[in-house]
């Protein structure tokens, strides 16, 4: 199971931009909780874009933490979230999330706390996570 902040989570929604599942990154970023952690819920390797063959990549599906009083977010506890389906490059995609296993069936496996600790680490700022795909303007 992969989780990311909420700046690991822009840069892939940007990476997601042109393929079948994307947001727009403009509107949807000001509803996200900017402290939130993301848990990607589902991933598959996926390789079509509009009907066409392309370079492999993830079809993933995350459950996001929005800011309160977010249309359309499902109430879970005490925080709102929704569901994000993003087509990501495997690069981006690991470069911006974490992995972590929740039964700790591995002893080289983190547990949640360790991996949002890991997502703490100075590697993870803005300044520093990486944005693998290069953007090209909009036509």
């Amino acid at each position: 199971m992969k989780i990311t902040h909420t700046d690991g989570l822009h840069n892939i929604m940007v990476d997601a931009e042109g393929r079948n599942r994307a947001e727009d990154t403009d509107a949807v970023m000001p509803l996200i909780d900017p402290k939130g952690i993301h848990v990607c819920t589902f991933e598959m390797v996926h390789e079509h874009i509009n009907r066409r063959s392309v370079k492999p990549h993830m079809r993933t599906c995350w459950m996001v933490k929005v800011l309160p009083g977010t249309p359309g977010a499902q109430q879970v506890d005490t925080m709102s979230t929704i569901e994000m389906w993003l087509d990501v490059s495997f690069r981006t995609l690991n470069a911006n999330s974490v992995d972590f296993d929740p039964s700790r069936k591995s002893k080289e496996s983190l547990d949640l706390q360790e991996a949002i600790d890991k997502l703490r680490e100075p590697r993870w700022s803005r300044r520093h996570t990486i944005l693998t795909r290069s953007l090209k303007p909009k036509a």
